[in-house]
């Protein structure tokens, strides 16, 4: 199902106070080394996180709801560093960019949806 088509399906399911959720690929980078994870859209709001090999990990939550195209989230790090994330979506809203910081100075590059990484930061 287009991802498109999925959106609109869950905004009327979440108008009608339903479970939906919707998730996309999480990929980038934390100070150069490579970062996976995922990005959940649902009813009672957003989360994402992304993890390294080493075991570092960040995740955080954001408003699923709204159609806003740039967002900022806070993050929270399994080392203890928090943060914010500032997410700049596509017009479709499921798919973008995000630029994370820490609160070390320490700074991450991702993309979510059916982005390139290359594309977007090379």
């Amino acid at each position: 199902m287009g991802q498109i088509r999925m959106r609109a399906i869950c905004s009327f399911v979440i108008l009608g106070l339903a479970a939906c959720s919707y998730s996309v690929p999480v990929t980038g980078e934390f100070a150069g080394k490579p970062a996976l994870g995922t990005a959940t859209a649902a009813s009672g709001g957003g989360t994402f996180f992304v993890t390294q090999t080493n075991g570092f990990r960040c995740e955080g939550t954001y408003d699923a709801l709204t159609f806003d195209i740039t967002i900022t989230a806070p993050v929270t790090c399994n080392d203890g560093r928090t943060g914010r994330a500032i997410i700049s979506r596509k017009p479709d809203l499921v798919g973008g960019t995000v630029i994370v910081e820490l609160n070390d100075g320490n700074t991450g590059q991702f993309v979510f949806g059916d982005l390139s990484f290359a594309q977007e930061f090379r």
